[in-house]
């Protein structure tokens, strides 16, 4: 298929409500970023939507406290 038949599938596909949100991961772990790739990848989720949770101090605290990925809806 030709990149433009893709790009457009994903501009379908995205949401606004979609890009209204933010997933972090805990980076001292590689495995969550490489599946939170692959969940991008085939769910048609922008890469912009995963983040490290060092980049932000609170949701890293609450991220450890969870021993789990957040997701936080803005």
């Amino acid at each position: 298929m030709p990149s433009d038949f893709w790009d457009w599938l994903i501009q379908k596909l995205q949401s606004k409500q979609i890009k209204s949100i933010k997933i972090y991961y805990n980076p001292d772990a590689s495995t969550y970023q490489k599946i939170l790739n692959l969940l991008c990848c085939f769910l048609f989720l922008p890469k912009e939507l995963v983040f490290s949770a060092k980049t932000q101090p609170e949701i890293y605290i609450a991220m450890k406290n969870s021993n789990s990925w957040l997701l936080v809806e803005h």
